[in-house]
Protein backbone atom coordinates (compact mmCIF):
# COMPACT_ATOMS: atom_id res chain seq x y z
CA UNK A 1 0.00 0.00 0.00
CA UNK A 2 1.70 3.34 -1.22
CA UNK A 3 2.05 5.71 2.00
CA UNK A 4 -0.73 8.92 1.62
CA UNK A 5 0.73 12.22 2.89
CA UNK A 6 -0.67 12.67 6.21
CA UNK A 7 -3.56 15.84 6.01
CA UNK A 8 -4.78 13.53 3.14
CA UNK A 9 -5.01 10.85 6.01
CA UNK A 10 -6.58 12.97 8.26
CA UNK A 11 -3.52 13.91 11.07
CA UNK A 12 -2.66 13.99 14.27
CA UNK A 13 -3.78 10.12 13.68
CA UNK A 14 -1.13 9.66 11.74
CA UNK A 15 -0.77 6.78 9.32
CA UNK A 16 -2.63 3.38 9.50
CA UNK A 17 -1.52 1.30 12.13
CA UNK A 18 0.12 4.50 14.29
CA UNK A 19 -0.94 4.61 17.65
CA UNK A 20 -2.45 8.28 17.96
CA UNK A 21 0.04 9.49 20.37
CA UNK A 22 3.08 8.19 18.56
CA UNK A 23 5.62 10.43 17.00
CA UNK A 24 6.09 9.92 13.27
CA UNK A 25 7.58 11.72 10.13
CA UNK A 26 4.82 13.14 8.17
CA UNK A 27 7.02 14.66 5.28
CA UNK A 28 10.39 13.97 4.37
CA UNK A 29 12.26 16.60 2.30
CA UNK A 30 15.38 14.80 1.71
CA UNK A 31 15.49 12.81 -1.58
CA UNK A 32 18.76 11.60 -1.26
CA UNK A 33 18.31 9.88 2.10
CA UNK A 34 17.89 5.90 2.25
CA UNK A 35 14.76 5.52 4.09
CA UNK A 36 13.05 8.54 1.40
CA UNK A 37 10.51 6.74 -0.58
CA UNK A 38 8.13 9.22 -2.30
CA UNK A 39 8.62 12.12 0.40
CA UNK A 40 7.89 9.73 3.23
CA UNK A 41 9.95 8.40 5.93
CA UNK A 42 10.55 4.36 6.26
CA UNK A 43 13.06 3.86 8.59
CA UNK A 44 12.09 1.07 11.49
CA UNK A 45 12.73 4.05 14.11
CA UNK A 46 14.49 7.51 14.03
CA UNK A 47 16.87 9.46 15.86
CA UNK A 48 16.64 13.52 16.42
CA UNK A 49 20.11 15.32 17.16
CA UNK A 50 20.45 18.78 18.23
CA UNK A 51 22.19 20.72 15.73
CA UNK A 52 23.11 24.36 16.51
CA UNK A 53 19.54 26.04 17.08
CA UNK A 54 17.41 23.42 15.53
CA UNK A 55 17.25 19.57 15.30
CA UNK A 56 18.11 17.32 13.15
CA UNK A 57 17.57 13.70 11.68
CA UNK A 58 20.26 11.69 13.09
CA UNK A 59 18.95 8.54 11.01
CA UNK A 60 19.87 10.09 7.61
CA UNK A 61 22.12 7.31 5.51
CA UNK A 62 22.65 8.50 2.18
CA UNK A 63 21.41 6.55 -0.88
Amino acid sequence: MEQKHPMRMGAPGGPEGKHAHEAWVGNCTVVDCEYNEKTHCHAPNIRVVKHTDHADCGTYEPR
